[in-house]
């Protein structure tokens, strides 16, 4: 069964399925929707999870064995399995088939949280036997018409209201970068706490993070501005910024850039993926000189270079994550990176 977004509560709500598949390129949905279903898990008495996060030494027999060994202290689980990839392989894919296959309604429940999973993939015995017995959620990036009013009710639930210029103008500055939009949300909501945000409350909060955001770490990087770069990196590493959303930003820089370099190369429409990737208006001109200082081998790195800091941000590779992101900015500004960074990249 596939749902929207919006409808997986009141799925859980009526009982748990086997099987949830959670699947996106949009990371604060994927996440929301996964928690959603382990709150539910919770209250449904599933009070012990297992955490599985796949890469490419797990054991996939692990997920087969550990569902198998009974619980010491509940009859039923949630097994919790991270596929950042969205593709199993052969190895998992079987793996996921066979727990399908012995799945029961009183059972333990597999969660599966996936990267966007590919049109092709869909039709994979893995997925249609989820589909099958259980739930696919594919949380789809919201458009820039759907943006204010995803705010609006963003804003409610934490328990304030913001008008329509309000919620526009956020908007206009996130770009479609849910999770930026959910922590500028939570922190005017405690300052407006049961009141209403203005459109002099958004300017404020611009002006009040205009220094050293990382909407201007990733424009820098676009310019070629590296002085600049390494200057906003550095200071957001001082203020602890959150580092998922440092990295979900240059990750869809670099890969928009890839894609519209090979569409140029290849003498593709090349609007066409601006409007696809709901581009605006005002950024077209910093992603052109982008291009025209890059080409598809060292965006290629670029990506590689994403990949890594993904792993770091997650714990799952060695090094330091903001060497990692000026490294990265280095190479999208110059088209070449550090030799530190290189030898890092190489023993990681």
């Amino acid at each position: 069964m596939q749902l929207g977004v919006d409808r997986i509560a009141g799925q859980v709500s009526k009982g748990l399925k086997p099987i949830y598949l959670i699947s996106g390129d949009e990371p604060l949905q994927v996440l929301e929707t996964a928690d959603t279903i382990r709150s539910a898990a919770r209250e449904q008495g599933l009070a012990e999870r297992l955490v599985f996060e796949v890469d490419k030494s797990f054991d996939w027999n692990r997920l087969a064995s550990d569902s198998a060994n009974l619980s010491l202290f509940a009859s039923r689980r949630l097994l919790d399995l991270r596929l950042p990839s969205g593709k199993p392989g052969r190895e998992g894919g079987a793996a996921i088939r066979a727990f399908a296959d012995q799945a029961t309604e009183d059972g333990d429940v597999l969660l599966i949280t996936a990267g966007k999973i590919e049109k092709a993939s869909r039709n994979s015995a893995w997925v249609k036997a989820i589909d099958r017995i259980g739930v696919f959620v594919t949380c789809w990036p919201l458009k820039p018409a759907e943006l204010p009013q995803w705010l609006s009710q963003r804003f409610i639930s934490r328990g304030v209201t913001a008008d329509a210029a309000a919620c526009r103008a956020l908007a206009s500055r996130i770009e479609g970068n849910l999770l930026a939009a959910a922590q500028e949300v939570d922190k005017l909501a405690l300052l407006k706490a049961g009141g209403t945000v203005t459109l002099d409350d958004i300017e404020e909060a611009v002006a009040d993070n205009a220094r050293f955001d990382v909407f201007k770490l990733s424009d820098a990087a676009l310019k070629g501005d590296l002085t600049r770069a390494l200057r906003v990196a550095r200071a957001l590493a001082l203020e602890a910024a959150p580092l998922p959303v440092v990295a979900w930003t240059l990750t869809r820089e670099s890969r928009l850039l890839l894609n519209l370099r090979q569409a140029m190369d290849t003498g593709a429409n090349v609007q066409a993926i601006y409007r696809a990737n709901a581009v605006w208006d005002a950024r077209k001109n910093l992603l052109q000189r982008a291009m025209r200082r890059l080409n598809e081998r060292q965006l290629t790195q670029a990506l590689d270079h994403c990949a890594l800091l993904d792993r770091q941000t997650k714990g799952l590779a060695a090094g330091d994550p903001w060497q990692s992101v000026e490294a990265l900015v280095t190479l999208l500004c110059l088209g070449r990176q550090p030799v530190v960074s290189q030898q890092a990249a190489q023993a990681s």
